[in-house]
C-alpha cells in the first residue's frame, strides 16, 4: 500500500472548501501561559484531537456535526486563551491534551463558524515566536510502547499554530486510515489508543526517506492560510512502524 493522502485535499474539493462562506471548524485552543516546548505542544494537540474525536464523534449530540465537518471541511483553527478565557472553556465539551502535568490544549467538537459563540470569536489566533518556546526537556523519555511518528516537511515554513493544526489533521488521518485495519498495525493501534495516543517526532532529515518509502499518511494543505494549496506539510506513520528500520 503506498503512502496515503486525503481525498478531501483533491484540487476540486479544496476549491469547494475555500468557497464556503460558513465552514465547519474544529477549534484547537492553546493555554497561553503554558511554558512547554513545541514538541510537547504538538503531542498535546494530537492527544486532545484524538480524545475529542473518540469521545464525541459517536455521541448523539455531536455525531451530525462530525459527519458534516468530515465530509465538507475537515478544517482546524488554532487559537490561544489567557487564564480567564481558559477557565471558561471548562463549560465546553472538549478533548484535552496535557504536558508538564496540566492541560495545555483543548480540541472542541466541530461547529459552524457562525455558531462558534462569543468566547471563541474573541480569542486570537495562536502564533507565538518559535524562539519564545522552551526546548524539549533534555531527559524526557520517549514512549515505551507503540507510538505514532510525525515528520514535518523541512522545506515548508509554518507558524507554530499552523503546525498544531497540521498535527491534528495528520493524527486523525492516520487513525482513520486503512492502516488502522491492516493486520500488521491493528494491534499496535489498539495499544496506542490504550496508552492515550503517544507520539514521536522524526528529525528533519527523515522527511525525504519516509516520504519515499514509509507506510503512513501525508497531509496536503488546502492552502487557506500560510502555504500554497497542495503543499505537503506533515507525515504520520502508524504506531508500530519502525522509523529508520
Amino acid at each position: 500500500m503506498p503512502i496515503l493522502t486525503n481525498e478531501r485535499d483533491a484540487p476540486d474539493r479544496v476549491l469547494a472548501r475555500a468557497a464556503q462562506q460558513d465552514p465547519w471548524i474544529m477549534y484547537l485552543v492553546v493555554r497561553q501561559d503554558s511554558p512547554v516546548s513545541a514538541d510537547e505542544l504538538f503531542a498535546a494537540a494530537a492527544q486532545a484531537t484524538m480524545r475529542c474525536d473518540e469521545a464525541y464523534r459517536p455521541s448523539e449530540a455531536w455525531a451530525e456535526a462530525f459527519a458534516a465537518w468530515s465530509e465538507r471541511s475537515f478544517r482546524k483553527v488554532c487559537l490561544r486563551a489567557k487564564a480567564a478565557a481558559w477557565a471558561k472553556l471548562d463549560a465546553y465539551d472538549a478533548g484535552r491534551g496535557g504536558a508538564g502535568g496540566r492541560d495545555v490544549v483543548r480540541a472542541l467538537p466541530p461547529r459552524l463558524r457562525s455558531q462558534c459563540g462569543a468566547l471563541l470569536r474573541n480569542l486570537q489566533v495562536y502564533s507565538p515566536d518559535p524562539a519564545s518556546l522552551p526546548p524539549p526537556p533534555a531527559a524526557a523519555p520517549g514512549p515505551a510502547g507503540p507510538a505514532m511518528t510525525f515528520a514535518f516537511n523541512p522545506a515548508v515554513a509554518m507558524s507554530t499554530g499552523k503546525a498544531v493544526a497540521q498535527i491534528s489533521h495528520a493524527v486523525l488521518m492516520c487513525a482513520r486510515s486503512a492502516w488502522a485495519d491492516d493486520p500488521r498495525y491493528a494491534p499496535a493501534f489498539a495499544a496506542w489508543r490504550a496508552a492515550d495516543y503517544p507520539v514521536r517526532f522524526a528529525p528533519p532529515g527523515a522527511w525525504a526517506p519516509l516520504r519515499a518509502d514509509a507506510d503512513g499518511v501525508v497531509v496536503r494543505d488546502a492552502g487557506l492560510t500560510e502555504v500554497d494549496p497542495g503543499t505537503e506539510t506533515v507525515l504520520a506513520t502508524p504506531p508500530g512502524y519502525r522509523v529508520g528500520a
